[in-house]
């Protein structure tokens, strides 16, 4: 006789999805091996240097742990009072603790001896740090004041005083050893300059804060307090850039991972987070037994260590370590696995020996299909443990009875109770995917069963209108379903490729192609003067990724690129039209010039610089008939203006058949800026409307005029291959004619004269500092925004070569500051745009381009991102913005009609 076949349970999956490799990564963690201390652990930092010895400081004493064999490697008890914050050199050969005496002590870690005490505060020192560069230390004592020591002499060399509240945070800036940050229970961060004995920044974190980092390049400030994790640019003066609140009690501990790429948060709520640092995002969650207090974890990530309130300290090593731990316990293991099940064992003798037969006792659900109960094995899992807790074996046990063909007789003949189970749980699962075939297949045999018994108890024939209303619901879902599924298929059918996007050019905005704006201008020109135009030209207007107002200051500039057009037929005078939003008479007419009668300012502004360029055009010109069309955003910092000039004057090459050098070309339409527009502008705009490449951006010496092409395209990368530049227009109009261009212009050339330099190009930050009261607050600041932005663009040039793009978008967002600070030449809106785009995910950097006072911004995305991007940019901007996204085109050029 052959073997029952038990019922056969189908595993369900819970996870659908694979887990990622950061959920991965941090699951090879351990069950944590736990230490018990005499009291409370106060703090826990890490030896840089391997072994990595775990200093826990608890009690009266620092204790020295070895993170692979969890003993108490050495310690030290020369307090007379609590020890607090001890934490290691950064070449882990000194140990450094604060303490109840308002002392602090350094401690040689390997023979233990007490090396220096350090006496002068009032009250408790709770941390303590070591200096990055000098031989020196920090103390932030319950006294509210901070003090500098001088190693070798035990000297004070500075006290820091502006805190109304205990200090029990601190931090170092390792990029910037001149800097350091305090926390306190006053609320507030300060970010302090040793050299002027200052804070330079101070932030409200609007709770007591318990812990503060600085990453490693020192642009951002996290700091814990409450429930509440913040993050601040420091590069923007101490700007708020994100809220984190995923504890629900007060957070007491932050430490970085995985070389600053990670964030670990520890908190009264039992729980270690883990973040990812580029979106604040959970990766993952530890659980523990009691309030945490302190955390730390060794360089490599190998070993996570936490510190509890109950005295319990929980070391955790990755799985590789415990391997062979586990695989000698085996045997112990599965001992315990069989000690828990239900069995009985026997022993048999083969021909290999004797050797134990354990045998599974039957569910009794089995009992019964066993002896072909059915409708007993139906009952059974019909009782409220399957129904709360498995459901998944009554759906397999009626599975079971469908492929006997027993369903029905195991449905039948019940009335009462025993219906209304079977009523409840198919109302309860009939909508779950996974049992929705079986139980539906159940749902019709019971139908079939008692549909003639309708009537007769009200409380069935409730369950039954209960079970329509279940089914009529999952039918109607189903079909909402199908019509999302046919609209979907609709719109896929014709989707563009994720490669190919940038090909096709994202547009977030209906933006006419060269083609039909060429187009477009020759009916216009018909419509105007009655006969087709002869020749053409088109020139494209200019985005700057950086380097901005160092163009005149011979600085160099990085710009992309976007498209205009126009259009030209000769006649015996020149008239000129356009159709773009300017000042009216929107047509002008006037002689050709001469030496006898030459051209000069006038009304309408826009034909001015039209005239600039005819002015200065060194060929004979004859009367002439043109059109021009533009789709380059006026006034929005996009050199609108300069590709007016070059596409009029490109435009002039073409009908007299004279051809200009590109640079001569760029420097005549930076003359006739000059003349006739009074506007003294630089030489960028102009060479990057005449001499842009595709898909490239162009490093400019404006002292030279040489020209470099740096690719946007290839090189080594640790990022999504597929970025682009999005033009975010602010809408706010901006006038340069004014005042505020040349006057800044004149301080620049001020600041050079004052610092004995050509220009600013050969100055230094350091004369620059020098000469700072000599120069005046505003000078000043004028010239130190233009010495640093040409060090921007030199840097942003390697940054391009080497598509580091994360660097890219850290001096994009540098540059922003500066012209904001510094240049003040920003506005309420344009910080606004650059504010959204900090907190945005896929965003790499954004700034202001153009002249200021309003116009757009720029900013380097991912281009998979850019429609998410947008629609955050629309839903968060006060006013309504106008966004392009684009890759860089080819120069000024002359087009076939």
């Amino acid at each position: 006789m052959s073997s029952f076949k038990k019922t056969y349970v189908s595993p369900f999956d819970r996870h659908s999805l694979p887990l990622s490799g950061d959920a991965l990564y941090w699951k090879q963690f351990t069950a944590p091996i736990l230490l018990k201390e005499i009291n409370s652990i106060d703090y826990i930092d890490v030896s840089p240097i391997e072994p990595n010895f775990v200093a826990v400081t608890c009690s009266a004493r620092v204790q020295l742990y070895h993170p692979i064999t969890r003993m108490v490697h050495k310690n030290y008890n020369r307090f007379k009072g609590a020890a607090h914050g001890a934490v290691f050199r950064n070449d882990g050969r000194l140990l450094l603790a604060g303490s109840d005496e308002a002392a602090v002590r350094l401690f040689d870690v390997s023979s233990k001896h007490l090396l220096r005490v350090f006496k002068g505060h009032q009250s408790a020192v709770h941390r303590c740090q070591f200096l990055p560069t000098d031989h020196q230390i920090l103390s932030f004592s319950d006294d509210k004041s901070i003090m500098q020591w001088d190693i070798s002499s035990e000297a004070m060399l500075h006290k820091f005083e502006g805190h109304t509240d205990y200090v029990r945070s601190a931090a170092t800036i390792p990029s910037t050893p001149n800097l350091f940050v305090s926390g306190s229970y006053d609320h507030t961060v300060r970010v302090w300059d040793k050299r002027e004995q200052v804070d330079v920044i101070n932030v409200n974190h609007q709770s007591p804060v318990e812990s503060i980092l600085v990453t490693n390049n020192g642009s951002l400030l996290l700091t814990a307090g409450s429930t509440e994790i913040r993050v601040w640019d420091l590069l923007a003066g101490g700007r708020l850039l994100s809220k984190i609140s995923q504890h629900h009690k007060t957070i007491t501990s932050l430490r970085f991972a995985s070389g600053g790429k990670r964030l670990l948060s520890a908190s009264l709520d039992r729980h270690v987070k883990v973040y990812d640092m580029s979106n604040f995002e959970v990766i993952r969650t530890f659980d523990y037994s009691s309030p945490i207090l302190s955390l730390g974890i060794s360089p490599s990530d190998q070993t996570l260590i936490v510190g509890m309130a109950d005295g319990i300290i929980a070391i955790s090593r990755k799985e590789e370590e415990s391997i062979k731990d586990e695989q000698e316990n085996s045997s112990k293991i599965i001992q315990e696995k069989r000690r828990k099940s239900k069995t009985y064992s026997t022993f048999v003798e083969t021909e290999f020996g004797i050797k134990e037969d354990v045998v599974q006792k039957d569910k009794k659900y089995d009992a019964y299909l066993r002896r072909f109960r059915y409708s007993k094995a139906l009952d059974e899992v019909m009782n409220d443990h399957y129904y709360l807790r498995n459901p998944a074996v009554t759906v397999a046990v009626c599975q079971e009875l469908i492929r006997r063909d027993g369903l029905k007789t195991a449905l039948a003949g019940r009335s009462g109770r025993s219906l209304t189970r079977v009523l409840r749980f198919l109302i309860k699962y009939l909508g779950r995917p996974r049992f929705m075939r079986i139980l539906l297949h159940v749902a019709d045999n019971v139908v079939d069963l008692y549909a003639n018994k309708v009537g007769e108890d009200p409380t069935t024939d409730q369950l039954f209108l209960k079970l329509h209303d279940e089914v009529t619901k999952e039918t109607k879902y189903m079909t909402e379903l199908m019509e999302v599924k046919g609209c979907l298929n609709m719109l896929t059918a014709e989707f563009i490729q994720p490669n190919k996007l940038l090909l096709h050019c994202i547009r977030m905005e209906v933006v006419e192609s060269l083609p039909d704006l060429v187009l477009k201008c020759k009916n216009a020109f018909a419509k105007e003067f009655g006969c087709d135009p002869i020749v053409g030209a088109k020139a494209p207007g200019r985005v700057n990724i950086i380097g901005e107002h160092t163009d005149y200051n011979d600085g160099y500039a990085i710009p992309l690129y976007s498209v205009m057009v126009g259009r030209y037929n000769g006649t015996s005078k020149i008239r000129i039209a356009t159709s773009a939003e300017v000042d009216n008479p929107k047509r002008v007419e006037f002689d050709t010039p001469s030496k006898e009668n030459p051209l000069t300012q006038g009304e309408p502004k826009w034909a001015n610089y039209v005239k600039g360029v005819l002015h200065h055009f060194s060929h004979d010109i004859s009367g002439f008939d043109a059109f021009i069309i533009s789709n380059v955003p006026l006034g929005g910092g996009l050199s609108s203006s300069a590709s007016v000039e070059v596409v009029t004057c490109t435009f002039l090459e073409a009908l007299t058949g004279k051809s200009l050098l590109l640079a001569d070309k760029a420097l005549l339409c930076q003359k006739a800026e000059h003349t006739f527009a009074n506007m003294p502008c630089g030489i960028m705009d102009q060479f990057i409307s005449c001499m842009g490449k595709a898909n490239s951006a162009l490093l400019i010496d404006c002292r030279s005029l040489e020209t470099k092409t740096v690719t946007l395209e290839g090189g080594k990368s640790d990022v999504d291959d597929s970025v682009a530049f999005l033009v975010v227009n602010s809408n706010v109009k901006h006038q340069l004619s004014g005042s505020e261009y040349p006057q800044r212009r004149g301080d620049c050339f001020k600041a050079a004269e004052l610092l004995g330099v050509k220009s600013l190009r050969d100055a230094n930050m350091t004369a620059l500092r020098d000469k700072r009261d000599e120069l005046g607050e505003r000078v000043y600041k004028r010239g130190l925004h233009v010495v640093s932005e040409i060090e921007r663009c030199t840097k942003a040039v390697k940054a391009i070569e080497e598509r580091q793009l994360e660097e890219l978008g850290r001096l994009m967002y540098q540059s922003h500051v500066s012209l904001r600070d510094l240049y003040e030449v920003s506005c309420p809106e344009l910080d606004e745009l650059v504010d959204i785009t900090m907190i945005t995910p896929g965003v790499y950097g954004s700034r202001m381009t153009g002249g200021g006072f309003g116009g757009c911004i720029v900013a380097l995305v991912k281009a998979s991102q850019a429609p998410k991007i947008v629609e955050e940019i629309h839903k968060n901007y006060s006013k309504k913005a106008t966004c392009y996204v684009f890759n860089g085109v080819d120069g000024a050029s002359q087009i076939q009609l």
